[in-house]
């Protein structure tokens, strides 16, 4: 596919949509009315960006049906979105999380829940022997959602990507590739429809995928402290747990590595921006409704626990020098250790007990 169809200009910059620091009121209006436009087109660029590494065409089958013929092998991959909890795909969609994340997992019965609230996104390849090849779990989240709007800013959002999982003989296909394309499309759409503007691609991983998120233009987030050495962001997914009468945690929050890229293909931000989207997902991925509890204390409760990993890791950024965190890669993280040393400074990177690994 040309990726010029797509808009996609390999020669144009990104554009830093959010510098309105220091402007006139009029030119503010006018910039923050380019900033959605802008982030819209950067999501354009991201997406011809994965046209032009595709292995695949769109091709009509034999029935008609729209599949993704590979340019390698022939095969043809259908794809669809889940929209029915009761769908047979929505248990492969479990057991191949259940085999990869084991007691990390979400339950069958959240699957099925959240397809039905269409809360959360999953969208599947489907094999040519019609098992499932490859899916994904993404969520469309407005930042400062239920907030009053601040006058002349802009409503942004993000892209959380939950899962993203391939079965072991499907892998190396590009069909991971093919569902990023998919679902940068799909937020394209949305952010459109809904006038804001994109801010990122947000996500909670484990060590092994690093090097395919990379390749997105995912990162690790770090901040220098006040000694001048090198942090990992600390975060925490929070608990999915909860007694349904207490609200107290029935499992503990486990501890990972969040990656993401700026829509503006920037590479450092201001930690209060990283609250924003951390309290964006914590709220809207993480915390249920008072009605999913059997009493209203229990969900007060709840939400006490879910606004103690915010309070922990908003003091743990408040050794961010200047207030900034940003971004490095595996290979970006192995230069910067080989600098640290030199000056006998040192990269603490989040270490995960035995509990957090199983």
């Amino acid at each position: 596919m040309n990726p010029e169809r797509m808009g996609f200009d390999p020669e144009k910059e990104f554009i830093n949509p959010w510098d309105l620091e220091n402007k006139p009121n009029a030119e503010q209006g006018a910039e923050r009315k380019g900033s959605v436009e802008t982030s819209h087109r950067n999501m354009e660029t991201m997406i011809g960006e994965l046209a032009a590494m595709s292995r695949f065409e769109k091709v009509k089958n034999e029935v008609g049906e729209e599949v993704l013929k590979s340019r390698e092998s022939g095969e043809e991959f259908s794809t669809k979105r889940l929209t029915s909890g009761s769908d047979p795909l929505a248990r492969d969609v479990w057991n191949m999380m259940r085999d990869e994340f084991k007691d990390e997992a979400d339950t069958l019965s959240w699957v099925r829940e959240s397809i039905r609230q269409k809360l959360n996104n999953y969208d599947v390849v489907i094999a040519p022997d019609g098992q499932l090849a490859s899916f994904s779990n993404t969520r469309y989240l407005e930042l400062d959602k239920g907030e009053p709007k601040q006058a002349g800013k802009d409503t942004e959002s993000i892209l959380f990507v939950s899962y993203i999982l391939t079965a072991d003989n499907a892998r190396g296909k590009g069909l991971a590739t093919e569902l990023y394309k998919d679902f940068y499309k799909d937020t394209l759409e949305k952010a459109k429809e809904s006038g804001h503007a994109i801010k990122a691609i947000f996500g909670e991983s484990v060590e092994s995928v690093e090097p395919f998120l990379n390749k997105m233009g995912r990162k690790r987030l770090y901040f220098e402290d006040a000694e001048g050495n090198v942090r990992e962001v600390p975060y925490k997914a929070p608990p999915c747990d909860y007694d349904d009468d207490t609200g107290e945690p029935l499992v503990d929050g486990a501890k990972e590595h969040i990656m993401i890229r700026l829509i503006d293909n920037a590479q450092e931000m201001d930690s209060g921006e990283l609250m924003r989207m951390v309290k964006a997902l914590y709220y809207q991925e993480y915390t249920a409704s008072p009605e999913d509890y059997n009493n209203k204390n229990a969900w007060q409760r709840s939400k006490e626990v879910i606004d103690g990993y915010l309070a922990e890791l908003e003091s743990a950024l408040f050794q961010a020098k200047d207030g900034r965190v940003f971004l490095m890669s595996a290979t970006e993280r192995k230069q910067k250790v080989k600098e640290l040393n030199k000056e006998g400074k040192e990269i603490y990177e989040i270490e995960k007990t035995e509990e957090d690994k199983e």
